[in-house]
């Protein structure tokens, strides 16, 4: 969006979306499959950014974590939020812009009453996205086909003995890592 010309920018360009809060207000921990760029108008937030990498010990559900108040989280619940290496937190105030990359899960409190505004672009080709997705957060629709298909191999899987189960299971993901590995 910064620095293209008006024909390129009105096809990248996805949504704008106003928030206002009060005090303590919090947004849960989610990812967006777009880029954006949260822009602090008025009052203050504190927003915890983790990187693709920390998925498996966020405990995912569709799009969001299941750990809603990062500041007291039950461990015995969520274990693997202990294993968590990277971590990124900064304190957003009148003014200031926060670059949020595409699949970075987020996190975001406001501290004080607070208006801000989160700016959405596309960087892949539009046939890649959902087409009513307000904010931002819905997969690609490629992605949807796959979580499908998944879903499909579980229930076949499930009809099986737990031994040949988990022996099949290992040799899919081992078929899926090499595939990855060779492009």
């Amino acid at each position: 969006i910064f620095g293209l010309n008006n024909n390129e920018n009105e096809s990248k360009y996805f949504s704008s979306v106003l928030r206002i809060s009060s005090a303590n207000v919090r947004l849960w921990t989610h990812y967006d499959v777009m880029d954006n760029v949260l822009c602090q108008i008025s009052g203050s937030k504190k927003v915890t950014l983790w990187p693709p990498t920390e998925m498996r010990n966020l405990y995912l559900n569709g799009s969001s974590s299941q750990i809603v108040d990062i500041d007291n989280i039950d461990l015995s619940k969520f274990p693997k939020f202990s294993q968590i290496q990277k971590k990124y937190e900064c304190e957003l105030n009148e003014g200031d812009m926060l670059f949020i990359p595409a699949l970075w899960f987020h996190n975001v409190i406001a501290k004080t009453c607070s208006l801000s505004v989160n700016l959405f672009w596309k960087h892949l080709n539009n046939s890649y996205y959902q087409t009513k997705d307000l904010y931002g957060n819905k997969d690609l629709l490629i992605a949807d086909e796959i979580q499908n298909e998944a879903i499909k191999l579980i229930e076949k899987l499930n009809k099986i003995p737990i031994y040949y189960k988990q022996f099949y299971t290992d040799r899919l993901l081992q078929q899926i890592e090499n595939a990855i590995e060779r492009k």
